[in-house]
């Protein structure tokens, strides 16, 4: 990997420890503060709405900002979100200031993303560019490893909140070490409100194209599984076993039994898809682990049996994750002029984020039955994966 390469994935490294610092403190404050499936389906709504709306105008952000200015300023945004946590952690705040938190950070990660893929799809060939995903989520996946086990030691909510805070002017400083570096890859773009305006009416008539449309209301179903499951993972956890997940130390311990696995599942993925020998069936097989993995979720299962179905349905997700993005980045640059192809690649990341929209709805109409939502959102990917193979356009697309 070329210099500014590596410096990026080490800076993704830094602030996924941020990034699971808030999934351990976050739905234990939920789950503290309610007690509620209804009420932290509600949560879910508040966190993610705002996001959504926010990816639709990412890319042009990102192309107005340049990649630079976008990366500090989602790093702020970050700090504040753990600031506010950190108030709510030590008793000043509700449930509305967590969801005000966790919305903040959702709004910085939807920048972040856009910035993920458009570098991506920069800095590799279409043929390397599956390989290019694997090595940048590697550095991800090693992020969540070093947070999960500092939450494994650490079972105090205020000292998680300290250490993210920490770790978000640590990603300020490493933005600022690697200022130069980054310039010659991304610049602003001039751009007038009349012309972000009109750019980002632009990027909503080219993604209205059917295929690419299709694609990612299929993906929106197939991922609502594993949103459902580690949304609600506490809720999850205490159904296996009542009383032993109230803590940080039984979260992080399947968080960091995750993103073990992640690391696994990642590097063999790297290697596969470096020979290109027909990558997209392992991808399928990934992407079919999630609705079955949770159908099984419904049978009354013990704490460890309930954990190892979490991690098979995780690596299922993160097989699939590769094929599927660039499957996606194969559609934009088939269907997309070059100036709409960072906003569109943005909108569609909005429109399968909706998922967790959707998931938020379901545990809300579910009356604290998590039964009821891990059934509909199985049968829900299921008709995603069924849309998919009935669409042969939506088949993995050699590069020539």
């Amino acid at each position: 990997m070329q210099i500014v390469q590596r410096r990026f994935g080490q800076l993704r490294f830094v602030s996924y420890i941020g990034v699971q610092m808030v999934s351990i403190i976050t739905p234990l404050l939920v789950y503290k503060l309610t007690h509620s499936l209804s009420m932290a389906g509600l949560a879910l709504l508040a966190e993610w709405l705002p996001k959504l709306g926010f990816y639709f105008a990412s890319g042009v952000l990102v192309q107005t900002l340049g990649l630079r200015r976008a990366l500090l300023g989602l790093n702020i945004v970050r700090l504040v979100a753990f600031i506010l946590l950190t108030l709510v952690v030590t008793h000043i705040g509700s449930l509305a200031l967590v969801a005000l938190a966790a919305a903040l950070y959702q709004c910085a990660n939807a920048v972040s993303n856009v910035l993920f893929e458009t570098a991506v799809t920069s800095w590799w060939h279409a043929e390397e560019r599956a390989s290019g995903y694997t090595r940048l989520m590697k550095f991800d996946q090693l992020g969540c490893v070093a947070a999960l086990t500092l939450g494994l030691w650490l079972a105090d909510p205020l000292l998680l909140c300290l250490i993210g805070g920490a770790v978000q002017l640590a990603c300020l400083l490493l933005v600022g070490s690697i200022w130069k570096q980054l310039s010659i890859h991304a610049s602003p773009t001039q751009m007038s409100l009349r012309c972000f305006t009109r750019q980002l009416g632009a990027d909503l008539t080219a993604v209205r194209q059917r295929d690419l449309l299709t694609f990612s209301a299929a993906s929106m179903l197939i991922a609502m599984p594993v949103c459902c499951l580690f949304s609600m993972l506490v809720f999850y956890l205490n159904r296996a076993q009542p009383g032993l997940a109230d803590g940080a130390q039984i979260l992080s311990l399947v968080l960091l039994g995750k993103a073990l696995i992640g690391s696994g599942v990642l590097a063999f993925m790297q290697k596969l898809l470096s020979r290109d020998e027909h990558n997209h069936r392992i991808g399928l097989i990934g992407m079919i682990m999630v609705p079955v993995g949770t159908f099984m979720a419904l049978l009354p299962l013990g704490l460890w049996p309930a954990i190892a179905l979490l991690l098979l349905i995780s690596a299922g997700w993160l097989i699939y994750q590769p094929w599927m993005r660039t499957l996606r980045q194969e559609l934009v640059m088939r269907h997309v002029p070059a100036p709409s192809r960072a906003g569109v690649t943005g909108i569609l990341i909005s429109m399968e984020a909706a998922s967790y929209l959707a998931v938020g709805g379901l545990l809300y109409l579910s009356h604290n039955q998590l039964e009821l939502a891990l059934l509909c959102s199985a049968l829900l990917a299921s008709l995603g994966i069924a849309w998919r193979f009935s669409h042969s356009v939506l088949a993995p697309v050699r590069a020539s």
